[in-house]
């Protein structure tokens, strides 16, 4: 062999490696291919086998933490799904922007919660009213007796009201009042009828809402406020149930929630909202219109988000 061969075959020899050194490399980096494990390898069900349904979602307006939540209200999914032989599961909103969305998204099978509220699922989301406590609400819209300017309901056009945060029932009812929405009261934002009382006594503010019962165990004689507004008689706050229960489960859900078997799982939440009636039966049409106290109230101004 001659030099020249030599170094040709050197040279040849030298392209040759670095040319299939990143073919080699990168082929033997490359991880194996994956092989399926018993955890991962999920078969299909075989024909005709029995699926379990997806749980009903019990829910309410969120008036009390999601700790206190579970505490009044599982009791009573755990009675319901012994009903209807399909689980129920009780899920707190979390805050009032989440339940909206959520109800209009009809993530809730089962709701607990105001007379406004229920009627508007019955008209805009094909709701069915359940069950609704014995009783109603009956409010009056008050002043101090001593306010000469406050004569009549226009008199309070942007002043001030004490009231529960909206979409409470009693604001919304205070705020149907006023027919132009950039007149009405400022709500100043009160929990508790006592406290909404005092707020007007005391002139924190000029006008309040209350039930007709609070007025007459504080102020029986109408010594210190005085009533520019009684409103009617409203229906009390109901179970409704949403289009993915059927006529059978609506009516097997009515029956358990107004037997006297319900009173141990309806106990907390009796206890909490100070309901000394029971539930009885109850229709669509004891609802009907109530919508209408939620016309100005953000979200609800259309069925779907």
């Amino acid at each position: 062999m001659n030099i020249l061969t030599a170094m040709t075959r050197g040279v040849l020899g030298a392209f040759l490696f670095l040319v299939f050194l990143p073919i080699s490399a990168t082929a033997a980096d490359k991880p194996p291919p994956a092989v399926p494990t018993k955890a991962s390898y999920q078969p299909s069900p075989p024909p005709g086998a029995r699926r379990e349904p997806p749980p009903l979602v019990l829910s309410a307006a969120p008036r009390e933490t999601g700790d206190e939540g579970v505490e009044r209200f599982a009791p009573l999914a755990e009675y319901l799904s012994a009903v209807l032989g399909r689980r129920v599961e009780y899920r707190h909103p979390g805050d009032w922007g989440v339940y909206r969305t959520q109800m209009l998204r009809g993530a809730y099978d089962i709701v607990f919660d105001g007379p406004h509220l229920t009627g508007w699922r019955v008209q805009h989301l094909d709701y069915h009213v359940l069950a609704r406590f014995a009783g109603g609400f009956e409010f009056a819209l008050i002043v101090r007796r001593d306010n000469a300017r406050a004569t009549d309901i226009a008199a309070l056009n942007g002043r001030t009201l004490c009231a529960h945060a909206p979409p409470n029932f009693s604001a919304a009812v205070a705020l149907a009042l006023f027919d132009n929405p950039v007149r009405q009261p400022a709500i100043i934002l009160t929990e508790g009828w006592a406290n909404i009382f005092q707020g007007v006594t005391s002139g924190r503010c000029e006008s309040g809402i209350i039930p007709i019962d609070e007025l007459a165990q504080r102020d029986p004689q109408g010594l210190v406020v005085r009533a520019l507004y009684r409103s009617p008689s409203y229906p009390n706050q109901a179970f409704s149930a949403g289009p993915r229960l059927t006529a059978a489960e609506r009516e097997r859900l009515a029956r358990a929630l107004t037997a006297p078997e319900a009173d141990a799982a309806l106990g907390a939440i009796r206890r909490h909202y100070g309901m000394r009636q029971q539930l009885v039966t109850a229709s669509n049409a004891q609802y009907h219109g109530l919508a209408r106290f939620l016309e100005d109230e953000w979200g609800f101004d259309a069925p779907r988000p």
